[in-house]
Formats: C-alpha cells, structure tokens, sequence
C-alpha cells in the first residue's frame, strides 16, 4: 500500500534534498563486506585542500571578519569541514584536474574556515566524506544547499546556489521549488537574476539590493534599461534615507518620496515559529529552555555555536 507523503518543509536545511545533500548526514549506505574503511587524517594543512570550484560565495582572504574566525578556531575548531579524496573528485571531475592543482583533497563546505586557517597558519579539522562525490549532481546540489543555509549571501549568489539546485533537479523549477521550501515563482525570479547585464548584477551585488525592490521582469529589458531602474531604485533608497534622517519643521507632515511598487513578503514559518518564542533572543532561549530536555539543548547550543563558525 503507497504511504502519502509528507509536505515538504519550507526550511532548507530539513527539506527532502537537504536530507539527501546535506553534509551533516550520515552515509546510510552499508559497508562492503570484507573492505575496511580507508583510515583518513581528521586535521591536516589547508595548503593540501584545493577550494570548491562550484562554491559561488565569495571570500575575502583578507577581511576583518577571515582574521577573526582565525583567530577563533587557533583557540579551538568546533566544526570540522568536510573535504573528498582527489581521487573521488577527479572521477567525477576529470575536466577540472587543472583547476585543483596538486591538492590532495577538495573542499565541499567550510571555506571560511579553509581561509582563515591559510591566514591564521593553522592545521584544519577536517572529515573526508568521498560519498559526496558519487556524481556531478549529489556534489552541486550539497554545496548548493549549504550556500543557501547561510545568511550571508548576497542576491546574486543566493541565485547562483538556486541555479545549482535547479541544475541538480533536470532544470525543473516545480521540482527546484519543493526542495527548496519555497513556491516555483521564487525559484524563477532568482533565477532570472542570473540573465541580468553583468553590471546590473554587480550594483545589486556591491548594494546588497533586496529582491522585493527588483522587478520581476528586469531581466527582459535592455541593459541601458536595466541600469536606468537600478539607479532609480538606489536613488529612491538614498531620498528615504535623508528623509527619515532628517526631522520635519514643527506642523510639517515629512514628504516620503514613492517607492517602486512592491508584493508584500510573508514571513517564513521558521520566522513565525521564532517569533511565537519571544520578541527577544534572551525571552526565545527562556523558552526553549523550558520545552527541551537536557540533551536537547545541549544540541541546539551546539548547532548555534556551529554556526558563529562558519
């Protein structure tokens, strides 16, 4: 008898495909018997670990923010990164041999912490899990899904890790959109992000642009076009700014210039979920505290400190 499924959930990180990519999961796959498992370093130089070719996040060696992560993980890593063998990258990357150069591993996540390790000149605490490795897509879709877990990313990368999900799921949006969480008309502006001029994406780039204040049909305008709005967008920006900056005369209603017209976002139900447990981080972890066990909030306390990591 065929059991319903499930719903899928909107958070990333417990979607069917997270499950599936996610680098936190066990290999559920059962050892060959006979074949021990090939014993693999758990720390070891980042000058011997080539970065993720197809990790679109950009990392600045040099900002404030690699030194200090540094400086954190020289007094102890709390998470190591996961990394393959060259060997199981190559098989399914042959064409990119030159790319990795002579490293003996390649990062799958973690490469905030391979940088600042390079910066810091430190060992890496490191896991090699080569079953990330067992094709082109498993390995694209779980540094995709990792990408997307982080809050940092700016538009165009959060689009670029879109792409790569949708890659990941025969280019089929509906099906990009259900891993994800999310509706097909998110999954299709992000990725019309990606047809932009390239200098209309690096002013969404360089001012960090909220997807609500881009027009869902930009893409389809000429670049003069799609340069014009922006500008446009960014110098209503600036006049809000000033105007809330700047008091009204006393009897003066303060003048808002007009926005671009936009569709009100939702809240997540993650967001739903935190804002029912207080209106502040000290009254939400109160909370939880209360409805946890021990051992379950030793868990969450690690997975918050994790993140401070990444």
């Amino acid at each position: 008898m065929s059991k319903t499924l499930p719903p899928p959930n909107t958070s990333v990180a417990t979607n069917a495909l997270s499950r599936r990519f996610s680098i936190d999961e066990p290999d559920e796959r059962p050892a060959q018997r006979g074949s021990a498992a090939p014993e693999h370093p758990t720390s070891i130089s980042p000058h011997l670990i080539a970065p993720n070719p197809f990790n679109k996040r950009r990392i600045d060696p040099g900002s404030k923010d690699i030194r200090e992560l540094g400086d954190s993980m020289a007094t102890g890593q709390i998470q190591a990164s996961t990394i393959a063998t060259r060997a199981a990258f190559l098989r399914i990357f042959p064409e990119l041999e030159e790319t990795i150069g002579d490293a003996q591993y390649v990062q799958l996540a973690g490469g905030r912490r391979r940088a600042a390790a390079i910066v810091k000149g430190i060992d890496l605490d490191v896991r090699v899990k080569d079953e990330f490795a067992d094709s082109p897509e498993r390995w694209k879709a779980a540094t995709a899904v990792e990408n997307l877990k982080r809050q940092d990313l700016d538009l165009i990368e959060e689009a670029e890790s879109v792409a790569e999900v949708f890659e990941a799921c025969g280019r089929n949006q509906s099906a990009a959109a259900r891993e994800l969480g999310h509706d097909q008309p998110w999954v299709a502006h992000r990725l019309n992000l990606l047809k932009l001029s390239p200098e209309a994406q690096e002013l969404i780039r360089q001012h960090r642009l909220p997807i609500r204040e881009l027009r869902g049909s930009l893409h389809s305008k000429a670049e003069k076009e799609q340069i014009e709005y922006l500008q446009e967008v960014l110098r209503l920006r600036g006049k809000l700014t000033a105007a809330a900056a700047e008091p009204a005369e006393p009897g003066e209603t303060p003048k808002v210039p007009p926005v671009p017209a936009q569709r009100a976002q939702r809240p997540s139900p993650i967001d739903r979920a935190v804002a029912r447990l207080g209106k502040t981080p000290v009254e939400v972890g109160a909370n939880l505290a209360q409805r946890l066990d021990a051992d379950a909030r030793r868990v969450v306390a690690a997975a918050l400190l994790e993140g401070l990591d990444r």
